[in-house]
């Protein structure tokens, strides 16, 4: 009989115990989300992250199966939606483009890459630019099959094509050559209206009087001088050859063409359209005495377009502007 009550007692305290613990142990087995053991919670936070970045413009593979950058901080603006206005007012993805040089006279003019699409095309890619600054909405393309004059490449001390009349070449090939200024003044008085702008060709004008004549007044010039600013004259940059007619072409193959928007007191700015600026920027800096010699080995030739309905027109235009 004793140890039936004992054993009575001890279910009657296993019961209470049951009694007080059941609600905490009922209420930890909720069920839901909060059952999932913690490899799922990680499962599932990973597939959510994945969706979020596969619907980014910044994917991990872009469209022609390059790979993109890891972040979208990392990608160009040109290449991800705008993005949502931060909670101060600015854009999170927004590009600050730094202040110009101290002291320095820029143009703002927007920059082209001549790329690997136009390998030999600085020329026409930098008349685009100076076109665009106008406001004229004409591309590379357009401006290459419909306005420039073109010819057969030459063959190297042999026949070739005349420089000052045509492109040599293919523009879009490794194997074009380029053009001098005549050829590009030609193309551009093609596209502007001669009422209400000017274009006009110079040789011997030196960068100095182009800087205080036109980039003063907020006119970009295109001018001719060599890749990187080279000031080589050395026989090996050099070719040789000679038009039907008998003229003789000595033809620097380190030519380029860029487009001059601003200077300093030690510094040339041009949009190269081999290289764009650091930092935002569209120009790039080349010390003022390394232009003037690269300048000078192509003759010291630009062109210009000036609009004669901005009210500087006619005096901008007329202490440099001669017969073509």
């Amino acid at each position: 009989m004793k140890y039936l009550l004992l054993a009575d007692l001890l279910l009657l305290t296993a019961l209470l115990i049951l009694y007080i613990l059941a609600p905490p142990l009922l209420l930890q087995r909720g069920g839901g989300a909060d059952m999932l053991p913690t490899w799922v919670d990680a499962a599932r936070e990973s597939t959510e992250s994945s969706a979020v970045r596969d619907s980014d413009p910044a994917s991990d593979t872009a469209s022609d199966g390059t790979s993109s950058p890891d972040t979208a901080s990392d990608v160009p603006s040109s290449a991800t939606d705008p993005a949502e206005p931060a909670t101060d007012g600015s854009s999170s993805d927004t590009v600050q483009v730094p202040d110009d040089p101290p002291g320095a006279t820029i143009v703002s003019v927007p920059y082209l890459s001549q790329g690997e699409e136009y390998p030999n095309g600085c020329e026409s890619v930098t008349a685009v630019m100076a076109l665009r600054y106008w406001g004229f909405s004409v591309s590379t393309d357009e401006f290459i099959d419909r306005y420039l004059d073109t010819a057969d490449a030459p063959v190297v001390d042999g026949i070739g094509p005349d420089p000052d009349l045509f492109y040599c070449g293919n523009p879009r090939l490794p194997s074009g050559w380029g053009c001098y200024s005549p050829v590009i003044c030609n193309a551009l008085n093609r596209i502007v209206p001669a009422n209400s702008f000017s274009v006009s060709q110079f040789y011997g004008v030196s960068l100095g009087e182009l800087c205080t004549t036109y980039i003063d007044q907020g006119i970009p010039v295109i001018i001719w001088a060599t890749v990187g600013m080279d000031g080589s004259r050395a026989k090996a940059n050099y070719a040789m050859w000679e038009t039907e007619d008998g003229k003789r072409i000595l033809y620097h193959k380190r030519l380029h063409c860029l487009l001059l928007v601003g200077y300093d007191d030690e510094n040339y700015y041009f949009n190269d359209p081999l290289r764009e600026g650091e930092d935002g920027r569209a120009y790039v800096a080349y010390s003022k005495a390394k232009t003037e010699r690269a300048y000078q080995i192509l003759n010291q030739q630009c062109v210009v377009i000036v609009s004669t309905e901005n009210g500087s027109g006619k005096s901008v235009r007329d202490p440099l502007a001669g017969p073509v």
